[in-house]
């Protein structure tokens, strides 16, 4: 794993190498074991190292073929590279190293994009042929790694971090219609960026750009929703089969590997799979001391006590929270609000102590129907006096009280959800499962100022082209638009800054490209039927786990945000959301923020930790990464 960024000029001025330079330094955190740079007159690539696969200081990059004529950065692990080396090796290639990276390099030189489909695993590079003076940037088919662009008349710039990339100079202003997306999901996916000009490149495509600053852009590869006519059970044992090679090809390093266990169905299918190829495995799980409502370590403990595994329980301590909270925040690069983020960077934190790797259960929800709304979703389509009661009485419980840090309260959301959200098209519901905070609550949240940047037709076209797929009426498209905008956009930034905060790689094999491919081959009931989400999977894995793991309820990776907001973190409140402050910036309604506070901190919080973590996470954002020395 490592941090790339890079400069491509089109007019007659050399590349900043200081900039570059500057930019590469920011990406430490990303590659703490080497660094290195290629410039040649209009053109600065630069790489920061985390040696992970051949540690020997050959690897390192800009990677070069022996003539010199191409140069490599890459971020990323191809797990497939050993098939693909042998591959090229009976072709006639030589190699100098044992690393992925020099595999990668000559597929390019060879196939050139065509080579980017058969690739399993996960990666965002630039790739520079002298001769012809044409630049290929590219990022892996379900958005593991990230990749932000800039390009005007004069230069592309490029970085894996949006910190890397304003040290190379290019312009600060906020897009407000990010932000207004941003509000709404509490992330943002690609390729919306919260700097207006700046771009996120969208997960399987690949970008050429010529010396004349000419773009091609190309998508590569398309998730195939073709259902199989195989019987169940053989269904199964592919599935048995697939997740043991992705899991096995992911144990692949020479350095440390433990695998994250928080005792659920995904992570522990992961750990049983890892303790087939394994054996001395470590398994790491996160605890909270003093909430046992949110502590679901036990069910960790029991997973790994029964699988023989060497198991440690990392404890979210009140010290650590304090001590982190701010530096997690700022490295999310953007804002980001998912609170669960707090609870990955502690385990990253504390992990990194044993492994540099780990392996998790990330994409298994949206690859396979995981979550609540998959089963609302099914509910609602089926019809039933169940859902039509729930439709006549949402305009009734819209005024009774809801909250995620308590269960009868969480219970009533759901509820609310569900019945607010039965009569909506398929394209609105959708959208309504995806957002934190209704539309018009963030309108009222936005200062005079700011709703008179947004534009609606723009939030329209985002809308549009995050729900277009769902005329077709099948839970597999719905799935499909889960891996587009809420795995790329929230699960997997997640996933990436919080591992790389912490110089760390997380592995997903439930992302492994023969898996995911496979599992759009299954049937809408293979996944959900009737209140059994991801059925498939608990069934395949079912007679290797304890039944606890697949009767217990679903839950997320929750953190106690309410109960920190009002306590712990409330100086966090006092520090970015006084109305002095509020009121001087002019992006918010310092009414409506006091008015959360006020919420807050009485006896029905309602959602109000949420909205108010959110804006949270953009004054932390702004006044840390945009507004510097009087900056703005």
């Amino acid at each position: 794993m490592c941090g790339i960024a890079g400069i491509f000029r089109f007019d007659e001025e050399f590349a900043d190498v200081s900039a570059l330079k500057n930019a590469i330094s920011c990406l430490k955190q990303r590659g703490p074991d080497a660094s290195g740079f290629y410039l040649d007159k209009n053109i600065a690539l630069g790489h920061s190292r985390l040696a992970i696969i051949d540690l020997d200081p050959a690897s390192n990059q800009p990677f070069q073929d022996s003539s010199g004529r191409y140069t490599l950065i890459f971020n990323g692990e191809i797990f497939n590279y050993q098939l693909l080396k042998r591959d090229l090796q009976l072709s006639g290639t030589h190699f100098r190293t044992e690393s992925d990276t020099e595999v990668l390099l000559h597929l390019l030189i060879n196939e050139g994009t065509k080579c980017l489909d058969s690739l399993n695993g996960f990666f965002a590079f630039a790739f520079y042929d002298r001769l012809t003076q044409k630049l290929i940037l590219a990022r892996d088919k379900y958005g593991v790694k990230p990749l932000y662009i800039y390009k005007n008349e004069n230069y592309i710039a490029f970085a894996s971090e949006l910190k890397a990339l304003i040290k190379l100079g290019i312009p600060k202003k906020i897009d407000y219609d990010s932000l207004f997306i941003y509000l709404q999901l509490t992330y943002l996916p690609a390729t919306n960026c919260i700097l207006e000009g700046v771009y996120k490149l969208k997960q399987a495509h690949c970008l050429s750009v010529d010396k004349n600053g000419k773009e091609d852009f190309q998508k590569y590869y398309s998730l195939l929703i073709k259902e199989s006519k195989e019987n169940y059970d053989t269904k199964k044992q592919k599935l048995d089969t697939l997740l043991d090679l992705a899991v096995q090809d992911r144990l692949v390093s020479d350095v440390p590997v433990g695998v994250f266990l928080s005792g659920g169905v995904d992570s522990s299918i992961v750990s049983l799979l890892a303790k087939r190829h394994k054996p001395d495995i470590q398994s790491f799980s996160i605890g909270f001391k003093g909430d046992k409502s949110f502590d679901e370590s036990k069910y960790a403990e029991n997973v790994a006590k029964l699988l023989g595994l060497e198991h440690y329980t990392l404890h979210l301590t009140e010290n650590l929270l304090l001590e982190n909270v701010e530096r997690m925040l700022e490295y999310t690069d953007e804002p980001f609000a998912d609170s669960s983020a707090i609870a990955v960077f502690n385990l990253c934190l504390q992990t990194r102590n044993f492994a540099t790797v780990a392996l998790t259960g990330d994409g298994a929800d949206e690859v396979f129907g995981g979550y609540n709304k998959h089963i609302a979703e099914m509910k609602i389509r089926n019809g039933g006096i169940f859902t039509s009661i729930a439709s006549k009485i949402a305009p009734f419980l819209k005024h009774l009280p809801e909250s995620r840090g308590a269960n009868i309260g969480n219970a009533l959301r759901k509820v609310k959800k569900y019945s607010s959200s039965a009569s909506l098209s398929v394209q609105e519901r959708y959208w309504s499962w995806c957002c934190f905070n209704p539309e018009k609550s963030v309108l009222n949240s936005l200062s005079p100022f700011t709703n008179s940047k947004l534009s609606a037709s723009c939030f329209k076209t985002f809308k549009k082209d995050k729900t277009n797929q769902l005329e077709n009426y099948n839970l597999n498209y719905l799935l499909a638009a889960d891996i587009d905008m809420v795995l790329e956009g929230d699960m997997l930034v997640k996933a990436d800054r919080m591992s790389m905060a912490n110089s760390m790689e997380l592995r997903n094999p439930f992302l492994d490209s023969r898996v995911v491919d496979f599992a759009f081959t299954l049937s809408e009931s293979d996944k959900v039927s009737g209140s059994v989400a991801k059925k498939i999977l608990k069934d395949t894995f079912r007679s290797y786990l304890p039944g606890a793991v697949f009767d217990r309820p679903k839950r997320g990776f929750e953190v106690p945000l309410t109960k920190w907001l009002q306590n712990d973190l409330s100086f966090l409140i006092v520090k970015y959301l006084n109305t002095e402050l509020v009121q001087e910036q002019n992006i918010f309604s310092s009414q409506y923020i006091n008015e959360l506070i006020v919420k807050l901190n009485s006896s029905k919080p309602d959602n109000s930790a949420t909205q108010i973590w959110t804006i949270l996470n953009f004054q932390i954002w702004f006044f840390k990464m945009l507004k510097v020395d009087g900056e703005l």
